[in-house]
């Protein structure tokens, strides 16, 4: 989440520290159906990452800063929640840390994961609500088979003692679910650091990865702390990591990387730079890009509490609007997309996704207003929650079809009502104030005009329409 800036003036320069010492961690990789050792298993200590032997045996030179060891779950084993084991070194520097896995029961080349924005709850009133959230999910989702749930960072807004009610949350969802690690999610800073400690006793490591069909699929985590606030950095252990990882992916292959902030958003160039760039994305991003170069990449990171749609050249990255809104004050995020989460499909290396509002239909993906619900505007507008620019939208006047709406930037009439103003509605604090958002529509209207349809279709040819009756 952003809240105002933190931090105006920062390099984004890791922390060193002197070496570590060197250790040893040995173990075994096997089937659950049996003493059976699995071969080709890539297991990871964070900072490099090695491949089982045929007898499922790997053995991993590390240092005393690794804190766990996890498997990169392949394709042909289930998702296990626990996919880590933390590290003790004994007085040598030597660990021991094995792995039973069970076998999958499908190849999961065709397979859908729904994914949640900040669900970045404060306190026992919000962790209700993400609880009424997550029951209604679980109804609007019960006949539907998903792999995981993933989290993109910001669980919690500062109150890790509300872990527990999350995983709670979560549970009720009945899939494996995954975390990313958020700004929110860290300890009271020691000195000028803030780390994941509490975060990983709950969660485990705050980077890893794990396979399901063709695709693969890393979390990382980018929020870097320095002095008195953070930037979106992705850390060198991590790019070190990243890069042993990759090497056992194989080329083309897709590959989709989970985070809390935004490899890259417009949410600062909007709004005059009241939130500073170096929190709203990722400074170092380039380096992740040029190790996503041989694959075909995919973002899927939050923070910005909005949905927006950025390109990196061939890499798509979706930033996504949250399950909390705006923190838990509406029914609406502040650009106007409505409470939710998102949805991907998968069919081999193809993906399709959409976005869904808690407990409304999921083909409900825009709202149409009517003649200045934006007072400057006498249009119809129309706010396509998740657009972006494969979507089309048209409009008809009195059943006789006009053509394209025009696409303009400006703020959403429901998050203007609620949002923004002395004397909110909702008692709203101040930094929750109605958003400009790319994804409004406008279209005239004849002052005779007594109904207006949109018909909005994505890029999966699905149609979405609804009517304005003036």
């Amino acid at each position: 989440m952003l809240r105002r800036s933190f931090l105006r003036h920062a390099a984004a320069v890791p922390l060193l520290g002197a070496p570590a010492r060197p250790t040893r961690i040995r173990g075994r990789v096997s089937s659950t159906l049996g003493e059976r050792g699995l071969g080709g298993i890539v297991v990871s200590d964070g900072l490099s990452s090695v491949v089982t032997g045929s007898d499922g045996d790997y053995e991993i030179q590390s240092n005393a800063s690794a804190r766990f060891v996890f498997v990169s779950t392949p394709r042909e084993v289930a998702l296990p929640v626990k996919f880590y084991r933390p590290l003790r070194f004994d007085a040598s520097g030597e660990a021991t840390v094995s792995f039973s896995l069970a076998p999958a029961d499908d190849d999961g080349e065709a397979h859908r994961f729904l994914v949640f924005g900040d669900t970045q709850i404060a306190d026992r009133e919000d962790a209700k609500k993400l609880h009424e959230a997550t029951t209604l999910i679980a109804e609007q989702t019960k006949t539907e088979d998903f792999a995981f749930g993933l989290t993109c960072g910001d669980l919690v807004d500062d109150a890790l003692d509300l872990f527990d009610d999350y995983e709670a949350a979560v549970e009720r969802l009945g899939v494996p679910f995954f975390q990313v690690v958020g700004n929110h999610d860290l300890d009271e800073p020691v000195g000028s650091i803030r780390n994941a400690r509490t975060y990983e006793r709950h969660f485990g490591p705050t980077h890893y990865s794990f396979n399901r069909g063709a695709v693969h699929y890393v979390s990382l985590n980018d929020v870097f702390w320095l002095g008195n606030g953070y930037v979106g950095f992705v850390s060198d252990d991590q790019l070190q990591w990243l890069e042993s990882d990759l090497a056992h992916v194989a080329p083309g292959a897709p590959v989709v990387v989970f985070a809390h902030v935004p490899f890259l958003c417009t949410v600062s160039e909007r709004i005059g730079g009241k939130i500073a760039p170096n929190e709203a994305q990722v400074t170092n991003r380039d380096r992740v890009l040029s190790l996503l170069e041989p694959f075909a990449g995919r973002f899927i990171t939050a923070h910005t509490h909005e949905n927006e749609h950025v390109f990196h050249g061939d890499v798509h990255e979706h930033v996504l609007g949250t399950v909390c809104g705006a923190w838990w004050t509406g029914p609406i995020c502040w650009d106007g997309t409505p409470n939710g989460y998102h949805v991907f499909d998968i069919d081999g290396e193809s993906i399709s996704w959409h976005y869904r509002p808690t407990g409304r239909s999921p083909d409900e993906q825009f709202e149409l207003y009517p003649p200045y619900a934006d007072p400057s505007r006498p249009e119809v507008l129309a706010n396509v929650w998740n657009w972006d620019p494969d979507w089309k939208v048209v409009w008809a006047e009195d059943g006789n079809v006009r053509g394209e709406m025009a696409r303009a930037r400006g703020v959403d009439p429901l998050a203007r009502s609620l949002y923004l103003g002395p004397e909110k509605p909702l008692g709203n604090p101040d930094w929750v104030e109605p958003i400009l958002t790319d994804h409004l529509f406008h279209a005239p209207v004849s002052k005779d005009a007594k109904k207006v349809t949109v018909e909005a279709t994505d890029p999966f040819g699905r149609v979405y329409v609804d009517s304005l009756v003036l």
